[in-house]
């Protein structure tokens, strides 16, 4: 089964011109980032986030992946979630 790493999630916030994510922020500290506090992002940018996610690597993640964040909403929390849930479309 296909895992997302933090490169992924790197390489996607990269994309969307999130300026505080370079390729010289530590994995650590861009896992404990808060998407709201940290990385300047809302619900509506986490959304475009696993959609981009899902197209790049032709994977499913179901909408309780988001609801995960409710509880922590840093990207090691959205990571796990997204690990433990998705669905390799390639894979069907």
């Amino acid at each position: 089964m296909k895992q997302l790493s933090i490169s992924d999630v790197r390489q996607i916030l990269y994309d969307m011109n999130v300026r505080t994510v370079n390729n010289n922020v530590p994995d650590e500290q861009l896992l404990a980032s808060d998407f709201w506090y940290d990385l300047g992002m809302d619900e509506q940018h986490v959304m475009i986030m696993a959609e981009d996610l899902q197209r790049a690597h032709h994977i499913y993640l179901p909408p309780e992946v988001c609801q995960a964040l409710e509880s922590k909403n840093t990207v090691q929390t959205f990571l796990e979630a997204a690990n433990a849930l998705l669905q390799d479309l390639d894979e069907e």
